[in-house]
Order: C-alpha cells, then sequence, then structure tokens
C-alpha cells in the first residue's frame, strides 16, 4: 500500500486531481505564507510543517531515480518540483488524518520493518546494524528521525488499506468481454476479382475525356518549383594534387591494418588429455563424423571450443605449435592431433577471410582526396563568411558562383523531391528543409546559407513556379485509358458480387450461385471477432460477427489487405458456416487477471482521493521562497537512497 501512495499518479483520476492540486497551490500558496531571512520548511499542513531539507532530501532522491537522463533545470520543467511537494502535502494531510483517528504504528511492526528491509540486511540475510547506521548518514538523518517516518508510512499505508482494501471490478463484465473477444467463426467465401470479369469494350473519346476531367486529381502535375542552388562543400573545393606525398605515406601507414589485412581462420579446437583420445576423435573426424558431436560427447558446448576467426599471428602469440598447422595447406576441416603443453588438440577449421593486401600505390589516390577534402573543409566557414559578404553587396548566384568557386547548379523539383520525370532530383543536400524552404519563398527571392551538420553550406534562389495543373489527355492517354478500364473492371466485379449476394439472398444455396457464377469456394474456419484471415478483409470479417448463419456478406478488398489472391477492388463474398462460442473455463486465468488488475487500479484511485480529501480539508500553505532555496542549495543537503 506504500507503493500505491507514492506511485499515486499512475490512475487518470490521479493525475486530474494532482493537476488541481498543483494549479491550488498556484492559487493560494504563493501567497499564502512567505517568510524572510533563513527559511526552515517549505511548507505546512495546519501546524505541522514540511521541512525545508526534507524536501530537499525527496527532491534529489526522485531526480536521483532518472540516473543522470535529466538534469535539475530539466527536471524542474517537468514540474519536478511540484510533483514532489504535492506529494509531501498529501503524505502530511494523511499523517494528520491518522492522528485525528487515533491511528499509530506499534513499535514492534516499526522494528519489524527495519529489521527485514533488504538494505540493512548481511550476505546471510540476517539484519546488520553497520548498515543501517551507513544508511543513516549517508541520508542525514538521526535513527528517530528515520524510525519516524517509518511509523507514519506504516500508518498511512494502514490507514489507506482500510479505505480501499477490497476494491473490486465485477468480474462478470470481464468475463462477457473475453467471451465476446474470443468467439469463432466458420466462414465460407469466393473472390470476385476485377481481373476475372469480362474486359470492358474501347473506350471512346468522349469517355476518356470525361473519365479525364472527373478523375482530374490522378492525372495533374503538382507544383514544380525551379531554383538555383548555391552549393559549398568540401569535395568540390579539395585538390588532391597538392596534398604532400609524405602527408599521403603515413595516413597509409597509419592505417596499416586497414590495407593489409592478414589471413583469418574460424577456427574450434578440442584438448584431449591422452593422444589415444585425440588419435580416436581424428579418426571419428576423417570418417565424416561432425565436430559438434565429439564435442558433445566430452560435455563442451560451442562456446567451449571456438576460438573464432583468428590471424596466424595471433594464434603463434598463444599456441604457436598449433599455428602452423592450423593455418597450413588445409584450409577447412579438422587438424591435428597437435601435441602442445597442455595435452594434445584437434582442430577444426570451420571457414577463412582471405588476407587483403592494398599496395601503396591503389590506395593513394583515395588518400590524398580524402586528406584534400578534410583540408578544404577546415576553409569553408571562412567561405561561407565571403559568401555572405558578396551576397550582402548584392552580388548575384552566378558572380558568387565564379569569384568563390562555389557549385551553381539549376534544378526543377515538385514537394516531394522528384523531377518532371517522377524521378529522384539527384546530388541535393540531404536536408529536409531544403524542399520546406523551397516552397515557401516566392519567385526572385533567397533563402539565408544554411549549415548541415556536414559543415557544406547552401542557399537556393526561386527561379520560376510551375502551378499544379491538370496535364493534357494527349500527353497521359495511356495513364487515362489504363484506369478507365481498371475502373471498369472494378464496377463489374462489385456487380458480379452483388449479383451473387441477391441469388443467395433469392434462396439458392452458396455453393450452387459460386458455381453458377463461375468461381470457386474457400473456408477459413476459427476467425477470431479481432483476428486477421488473409484474403478476408477486415470489414467482412467484423460484418460476420453480426450476421447469421448462412446470411450473405459482400466488402471490397482496400489497397491495404490487398495480395496477389486477392488484389484491391476485388470483392469477397462469405457466409458463415458455424458459430464457436468461447467457454468460460478456457479463460478463467485471463480474466482473473484483468479483473484484479482493474480491482488495483480502482484500489489506486480510491487512495487518491481519500488522500486528495484529506488534503483539501486541512488549511495548506506553500512558501515558494523555500522552495526556491532548497533547490538553488543544490544537493548539498541532500543524499540519495530509499529504505
Amino acid at each position: 500500500m506504500i507503493e500505491i501512495i507514492r506511485n499515486a499518479a499512475n490512475s487518470i483520476a490521479a493525475k486530474l486531481l494532482l493537476g488541481l492540486l498543483v494549479l491550488s497551490f498556484v492559487v493560494w500558496g504563493v501567497g499564502g505564507w512567505l517568510r524572510s531571512g533563513q527559511y526552515t520548511a517549505v511548507a505546512e499542513v495546519e501546524d505541522r510543517e514540511i521541512g525545508l531539507l526534507d524536501y530537499r532530501r525527496e527532491f534529489q532522491q526522485q531526480l536521483a531515480a532518472f540516473r543522470g537522463a535529466i538534469d535539475l533545470q530539466t527536471a524542474r520543467a517537468m514540474g519536478l518540483e511540484q510533483m514532489v511537494l504535492g506529494s509531501m502535502l498529501r503524505r502530511t494531510a494523511l499523517d494528520l488524518e491518522a492522528q485525528s483517528l487515533g491511528l499509530s504504528a506499534p513499535d514492534p511492526r516499526v522494528a519489524e520493518f527495519i529489521r527485514t528491509a533488504p538494505r540493512f540486511a548481511a550476505p546471510g540475510g540476517a539484519f546488520e546494524e553497520t548498515r543501517y547506521e551507513f544508511f543513516l548518514a549517508n541520508q542525514g538523518m538521526r535513527r528517530g528521525e528515520f524510525e519516524t517516518q517509518v511509523r507514519r508510512d506504516i500508518t498511512r499505508d494502514l490507514l489507506l488499506r482500510s479505505v480501499a482494501q477490497g476494491a473490486i471490478a465485477p468480474r462478470i463484465a470481464f468475463e462477457q468481454v473475453w467471451l465476446r473477444a474470443n468467439e469463432r467463426r466458420d466462414l465460407a467465401f469466393a473472390i470476385v476479382s476485377p481481373a476475372a470479369v469480362d474486359a470492358p469494350p474501347a473506350p471512346s473519346e468522349q469517355d476518356l475525356a470525361a473519365f479525364h476531367e472527373a478523375q482530374a486529381e490522378r492525372f495533374t502535375a503538382p507544383e514544380y518549383r525551379t531554383v538555383r542552388l548555391l552549393w559549398l562543400r568540401a569535395e568540390d573545393r579539395a585538390e588532391p594534387d597538392l596534398v604532400a606525398e609524405d602527408r599521403i605515406r603515413a595516413r597509409y601507414d597509419a592505417r596499416g591494418d586497414e590495407f593489409n589485412r592478414p589471413e583469418r581462420r574460424n577456427l574450434e579446437q578440442i584438448v584431449f588429455d591422452e593422444e589415444a583420445e585425440a588419435v580416436d576423435a581424428a579418426a571419428r573426424l576423417a570418417n565424416g563424423e561432425a565436430f559438434e558431436k565429439i564435442a558433445e560427447d566430452r560435455g563442451l558446448s560451442a562456446d567451449d571450443v571456438a576460438l573464432g576467426y583468428v590471424a596466424k599471428s595471433d594464434l603463434e602469440a598463444l599456441r604457436p605449435e598449433v599455428a602452423e598447422q592450423a593455418f597450413g595447406e588445409t584450409d577447412s576441416g579438422a587438424v591435428g592431433p597437435i601435441e602442445t603443453p597442455t595435452g594434445w588438440t584437434v582442430i577444426n577449421i570451420r571457414g577463412r577471410i582471405p588476407a587483403v593486401v592494398t599496395p601503396f600505390d591503389e590506395a593513394r589516390d583515395a588518400l590524398a582526396r580524402e586528406i584534400a577534402i578534410e583540408d578544404a573543409r577546415s576553409d569553408l566557414a571562412d567561405a561561407a563568411n565571403a559568401i555572405e559578404d558578396l551576397r550582402a553587396a548584392g552580388a548575384s548566384f552566378e558572380e558568387i558562383a565564379e569569384k568563390e568557386d562555389v557549385v551553381l547548379k539549376t534544378v526543377t523539383l515538385d514537394r516531394s523531391g522528384l523531377d518532371e520525370d517522377g524521378k529522384q532530383t539527384p546530388d541535393l543536400p540531404r536536408d529536409q528543409a531544403l524542399l520546406t524552404r523551397t516552397f515557401e519563398l516566392e519567385i526572385g527571392e533567397e533563402m539565408d546559407l544554411e549549415e548541415l551538420p556536414s559543415q557544406e553550406f547552401y542557399a537556393v534562389e526561386i527561379a520560376e513556379v510551375t502551378p499544379a495543373a491538370l496535364r493534357p489527355l494527349d500527353t497521359v492517354r495511356e495513364r487515362v485509358e489504363a484506369a478507365w478500364t481498371a475502373s471498369k473492371r472494378r464496377e463489374a466485379a462489385a456487380a458480379k458480387a452483388s449479383e451473387l449476394v441477391e441469388a443467395i439472398q433469392s434462396g439458392e444455396a452458396f455453393a450452387a450461385a459460386v458455381e453458377a457464377a463461375g468461381l470457386s469456394i474457400a473456408t477459413v474456419e476459427g476467425v477470431l471477432r479481432a483476428g486477421e484471415s488473409a484474403p478476408l478483409p477486415t470489414a467482412l470479417i467484423e460484418a460476420a460477427f453480426d450476421a447469421e448463419i448462412g446470411a450473405p456478406l459482400n466488402a471490397e478488398i482496400p489497397a491495404s489487405d490487398a495480395s496477389a489472391e486477392a488484389p484491391a477492388g476485388a470483392h469477397v463474398v462469405a457466409v458463415v458456416r458455424a458459430v464457436a462460442p468461447a467457454a468460460p473455463e478456457d479463460g478463467e486465468a485471463a480474466i482473473d487477471a484483468q479483473a484484479n488488475a482493474a480491482g488495483a487500479g480502482i484500489e489506486a484511485d480510491m487512495a487518491n482521493l481519500f488522500a486528495a480529501a484529506a488534503l483539501s480539508e486541512r488549511e495548506a500553505t506553500t512558501n515558494p521562497q523555500a522552495v526556491e532555496a532548497a533547490l538553488i542549495a543544490g544537493p548539498g543537503g541532500a543524499h540519495q537512497g530509499n529504505y
């Protein structure tokens, strides 16, 4: 129950109450109680003070619970200081409520709590006085002060248990929910696909023109913007030919492991005490027995025998007698036995990574360019300042590009970054803001020079705006005709599905009606109300749980549920063949768990309501200046830890 109090902000009701409490501090707490000089308390409920040091200690404990993920400033922005104060106010109000009722935890219960607290237990589990004393010193608390705190915690717990214990959620409600969710149905269905209906006659010019106009959004070109892009980046200004040879050589030598990697082999080993055992194992391997089986017979796991990928030099440093054979002509399978100081070793070669040797001459050009780009990058900030000076002086993008050796390119794109052919515009700065700003500016307007995390700079100027417009029919004729044909097929599929439903409703058997329509029947069993059963669309499954056995259902397959078997626009006509109600005894554990969880939530809400009522009935004042003083003082007087 103590945890219910300390974690009282978990439920929605509790959060609303906490919000009201915090608001009340703002309304009546600021002017309610201001003191000058040295503060000893941050708040008061009736005649009981909440000490400044106690508040500071608890705030620091709550802050420490974030394990360094947030700092003091962030915690305050989150409202942690008011949450801690609100919690302490509620606890104080509950203490006073318990006092008014004559409730207090007895000494033996307080002593038992302390003696059995895991924090104070020695490795054997018994209470250890030195651990207790260390904790008190770390918290900056006297023994009596801490024991009073424990007594109050236990008393509040008992008080709230008496108020909230026994709150239950009606199990029958959760049983009905579970039964509804776990009812199953068997269905028979047929798919009416647009591809399976007869193709419509070729469209006339009037048909295409009308469809083109009616479906204008499908054939409308988006707004395009033609921009001049000024792009300052290191790779465009790099001069590899000017990089000194000794710098290139030094870079190559420093990265020797990258350009000259020795062969590495994936090895496993088993060490035997006796030569005869090793010889027997080698013979078994030669006869095709798996290395894993031999290891298993000796009680070894895969991790026990694995050496992993190692180079010959690595192995020579540890097992020189093994290295020569493990890296001999055989590059797979078993090797050995090999005599070593620790026994007889059998090696299994599972794979190899060949050596990689890149001579300096082959790596030279790439390294020179790499160094040149690094050199150029160090000068980009100065170049960017020079560009801004030229822009301030009224220079055009063309003049800037010529004077500062900057890339200037013209591109046309839409809001998605696609060109007029619908392809991704190549080689642009990788910045989403580029598209956003491009479609915010007016013709002739320029954006400020933008710096990217990669230390590139760019700016754009709008050269031309092409508004969104319906593409002429002649330019999209093939697309319009294909879309018109697809639309007619979908209409025909929908009509055929409706005819099938009408036939079943008129009394014709589902199987006969489907056969007459030239379709095939499929079945699915045990469908749940919230389940998925391809190719049945979700809408049809939902309808099936409201339908009688044998009643026809018809649903179109949306694009989200489409598949090769059931494409978008196809219709599924189905009937429910059987209903299998859920058995309550099958869900007892799940029903009980849900009811118990709801009951715990009700208990927590009742505890919160009682605590809020206890506080609202008492005069409470806060001292914001003392709170500020406690937080500004920092962790010096506060210690972390919980009992």
